[in-house]
């Protein structure tokens, strides 16, 4: 069953897009903020995981119930290839998704970055990988 990873989810977007979701059999999981009113949202068969979305130092995401802790930088590379999923995203668009324009960064700092994330999806999902490599051009977050 797909999993999608949503922020933002008690907002009006945000809860238009977990329950077009949850309505394909999607298992939604809703990252929100502590302050957050999480009512509406409950309406639906979400799972919701909390948190201060400013503190991208100390993000962590769940993965069928288990917590998986990010950096900041694997938090955005996580959030840019959900919000993309399906497409082929270049190594370039990525790095400019996950720095800003004054760093001196090499297109290699994403492959970095990807195997690092791999490996910790891997551990709450073995054997499901979701950011597939398309040779020559860059990634694809694709869930089965």
């Amino acid at each position: 069953m797909p999993t999608a990873f949503v922020t933002g989810a008690t907002g009006f977007l945000g809860l238009n897009l977990v329950e077009q979701l949850s309505e394909r059999g999607w298992i939604v999981v809703a990252y929100h903020r502590p302050t957050s009113d999480t009512a509406r949202v409950t309406r639906f068969p979400v799972r919701l995981t909390e948190g201060d979305i400013a503190d991208f130092d100390a993000v962590a995401v769940s993965v069928d119930d288990k917590a998986v802790r990010l950096t900041r930088r694997e938090f955005e590379l996580l959030k840019f290839l959900v919000d993309n999923r399906n497409r082929v995203i270049s190594r370039d668009r990525l790095l400019a998704s996950i720095h800003d324009e004054f760093r001196d960064t090499t297109d290699r700092a994403v492959d970095s970055h990807v195997k690092n994330l791999r490996r910790k999806i891997d551990q709450a999902l073995p054997g499901q990988p979701v950011i597939h490599s398309v040779y020559g051009i860059g990634y694809r977050f694709e869930v089965d």
